[in-house]
């Protein structure tokens, strides 16, 4: 019917229609107020304009008034304008309501907004930051637009990020993520809170323990939360029977043994924590100070702290914590990778005398080296012989440059892990920081270094007492993907090379070629001397025999591309992000397959015996699922 141009190169930032009429909030350069009639659709005009500091996010008109909630220098701000002369539009009321830096659901969502006319009151949840952190709750404001007042009254404070409020008689209401809070407002100057009610829970590990389950809450400063344990009855993830505070920081790795519950977690870390990432895939921080918390767990409903131990794992800089490995019943151990960053000097790869490498298509490439912030990685024994005063000991598992593969493995006093090298056959080209040179400067790209990347196994040996000792690194014909049959005499070793997989055995000195299998695999997890793997889409079977070959079989697969495979109590158990799919090792069973509407971590995931399945489901808390099996295809 009609246009109209408002702003040119602004940003539309509200918009509300009422009647005859159009109120248009702009943002760049002069933050106005539009006021536009539409009596003539096919001709609208702008009847007016108010410029203002900010902008507007939502607008609420109130009869001749504009109530609205938008931002200003970071700061959540109410205002209350005057349109009863449209060509005279006029500020009546501005109020910070974070005093400073802050945010509102309602700044981008209006439903978090409540405009009570009635009541004369708006409820605003928003979320404000001072010296000791985020402050989380609602306030209550004072709106009478026949009389053009507004004013701030009190503050109803809540453990979480509120999302909606709501006026119930005498009382508000107001809904978190987590928790549901309800608080008398007799006094609007001084609302006070009669319940705080915890209605959800995050849960990024569960633990089996009988017919109940152990769920973790990892904590950490990014999560906004507190490591906790809370326990339910396996049928019932809803249910809490008991609660326990699990201490400051981030909670890595929980496992239950023989009734004592093991907790490594880590304080003090630089940069934040992120619960929901692994070893071999996280980002690197600076870690700081890891724990070993060991509780009696005999009784799921009183679980008590026996002994704790600290060691500071910050003091080589960046790194990222794996899980916990046993290769003693009463030696636990964490490997300690450290961070890489990408920075751009080239190298020449070459490939290494009778080692396969990384595929390439010429004899020669030339790639950009990872540079390798915190160096050496790590390992971080325990004794728990004494559960009442564990001890540790920190010792390097490489040397300067080592990359982890995420592979690793223990049992019988030993432990491997698997380590990608870069080994140069001349120094690396030295590295020019311009961190502190405010001039600027040409720049020569260094000739490229000519390296080679090595694949190897760092084997350990870990007394029952004592200290752990490390054996020479043993060289590999490509990168450790999976081990199996870890034993006192050596393992088995299966590695990824340009040209498909390679099945190794190591008697913990030197490794011996056993079988190749040509072809391309993804995921992979070994079972013995039984490989699984995701090839083409779907899961495959390799079986090596005694003749020193693989014999391939397929598996029944999911109809989804799979990213992740494990083998959990002879189980073959798949996953990509939403998904989840069981069938037997060997075939031979029906499937169980299962979506979900968030996703999860395949290590996180376990399973409880008799067919259920524990899925850990981070803010969403936990959820069970039974195998009841589809036909096998």
């Amino acid at each position: 019917l009609g246009s109209l141009e408002l702003a040119p190169g602004e940003t539309l930032r509200a918009a509300r229609f009422t009647g005859d009429k159009a109120y248009i909030v702009t943002f760049l350069q002069k933050d106005p107020l539009f006021v536009v009639d539409l009596h003539d659709p096919s001709a609208p005009v702008i009847s007016g304009q108010l410029e203002v500091p900010g902008w507007s996010t939502y607008i609420e008109p109130m009869g001749d008034r504009l109530f609205t909630i938008g931002l200003e220098d970071g700061a959540v701000m109410a205002s209350l304008f005057d349109v009863s002369d449209p060509a005279q539009p006029a500020t009546l009321k501005r109020i910070n309501l974070t005093e400073g830096y802050g945010y509102s659901e309602s700044n981008w969502d209006p439903r978090a907004l409540r405009v009570l006319s009635g009541a004369g009151l708006a409820l605003v949840p928003l979320t404000r930051f001072s010296e000791s952190g985020p402050v989380h709750g609602v306030r209550l404001l004072d709106v009478d637009a026949e009389r053009g007042v507004m004013e701030s009254r009190g503050f109803v404070a809540g453990r979480f990020e509120p999302r909606r409020a709501e006026l119930l008689g005498g009382t508000v209401v107001s809904l978190s993520q987590r928790t549901l809070t309800v608080a008398d407002i007799a006094d609007r100057d001084q609302p006070r809170i009669l319940s705080d009610e915890l209605v959800a829970w995050p849960v990024n590990q569960v633990v089996p323990a009988g017919d109940k389950v152990l769920a973790i809450e990892a904590g950490g400063s990014w999560a906004e939360s507190s490591p906790t344990l809370r326990v339910s009855p396996t049928n019932e993830p809803d249910t809490i029977l008991a609660e326990i505070d699990l201490g400051e920081g981030l909670v890595h790795e929980a496992e239950l043994r023989s009734g004592l519950l093991y907790v490594l977690r880590e304080t003090g870390a630089q940069g934040g924590f992120y619960p929901w990432m692994r070893i071999a895939v996280c980002w690197p921080m600076s870690l700081g100070t890891l724990h070993l918390d060991v509780y009696d767990a005999k009784d799921p409903l009183d679980i008590r702290l026996l002994g704790s131990c600290s060691v500071d794992a910050g003091q080589s800089g960046m790194g990222r914590v794996g899980c916990l490995l046993w290769p003693q019943p009463n030696r636990p151990a964490v490997i300690l990778d450290g961070g890489d960053f990408l920075y751009w000097d080239p190298i020449v790869v070459r490939p290494m005398a009778g080692i396969n490498m990384v595929a390439v298509d010429s004899p020669a490439m030339s790639v950009m080296r990872p540079w390798r912030q915190a160096g050496v990685p790590r390992l971080l024994v325990f004794d728990v012989s004494a559960p009442s005063s564990p001890t540790a000991e920190l010792l390097p598992v490489g040397v300067d440059g080592d990359q982890l593969t995420g592979v690793s493995e223990a049992g019988a006093g030993l432990l491997v892990a698997g380590i990608d090298r870069w080994v140069f056959a001349q120094p690396a080209p030295a590295r020019v920081s311009l961190a502190n040179s405010l001039i600027p400067v040409p720049y020569t790209p260094p000739e490229p270094a000519r390296a080679e990347l090595g694949h190897f196994v760092q084997v350990v040996e870990v007394p029952a007492a004592g200290a752990a000792r490390l054996r020479k690194a043993i060289d590999l014909p490509g990168s450790l993907a999976a081990v199996a049959e870890l034993g006192r005499d050596g393992f088995l070793a299966y590695t990824r090379t340009s040209e498909g997989i390679q099945a190794s055995a190591c008697d913990g000195w030197d490794a011996f070629h056993v079988a190749s299998y040509a072809g391309a695999a993804g995921a992979m997890a070994a079972d013995g001397r039984s490989l699984f793997i995701n090839a083409g889409g779907s899961i495959g079977r390799l079986r090596l025999g005694n003749t020193g070959k693989f014999a391939a079989e397929k598996l029944p697969s999911p109809d989804w591309e799979i990213s992740e495979l494990r083998v959990v109590d002879q189980q073959v158990v798949a996953s990509t992000w939403r998904r989840l799919f069981v069938a037997s090792r060997d075939g031979q069973a029906p499937a169980a397959s299962w979506d979900f509407a968030v996703g999860f971590d395949l290590d996180n995931v376990a399973h409880a015996g008799e067919g259920a399945w524990l899925i850990p489901m981070g803010d969403y808390g936990f959820e069970v699922r039974t195998e009841v099996r589809t036909a096998a295809p």
